[in-house]
């Protein structure tokens, strides 16, 4: 095989990782652990679940809210770690301008169900 015919192939594989590892914005994998999310705050309305936190104070980084996934009875969800100098769009925004102290507070949408923080570390039950 010739050099010219691996290098368009070596650059695409290049092109598709750091495609894959822009797609995570939107993305229910955690990149905080228990300990890094500080002074959490969870207050249930009748139908939304308030969640005020605050995240490690980076300088590439910051939390732009959360992201959330439903089924029935159980709602995840997962704290947004986003870059500062690209877009991001977690799928309930925190409603605080950035950068407010390193805190972060969104409103989710709720009926009663219970609601899970899932941490990289491990899960936190948030509510009943």
């Amino acid at each position: 095989m010739s050099l010219n015919r691996l290098v368009p192939t070596t650059a695409l594989i290049g092109l598709a990782l750091a495609a894959s590892a822009c797609a995570g914005v939107n993305s229910m994998q955690p990149a905080y652990t228990k300990a890094a999310i500080r002074d959490l705050d969870v207050r249930t309305d009748t139908d939304q679940l308030n969640l005020r936190y605050t995240f490690p104070p980076e300088t590439a980084y910051y939390s732009g809210g959360v992201n959330v996934e439903r089924t029935d009875d159980l709602i995840r969800v997962v704290i947004a770690r986003c870059k500062v100098d690209e877009r991001c769009e977690p799928d309930v925004p925190s409603h605080l301008p950035r950068p407010t102290n390193f805190e972060a507070a969104v409103r989710i949408p709720w009926k009663g169900e219970r609601v899970v923080l899932v941490h990289a570390d491990g899960e936190q039950q948030l509510s009943p």
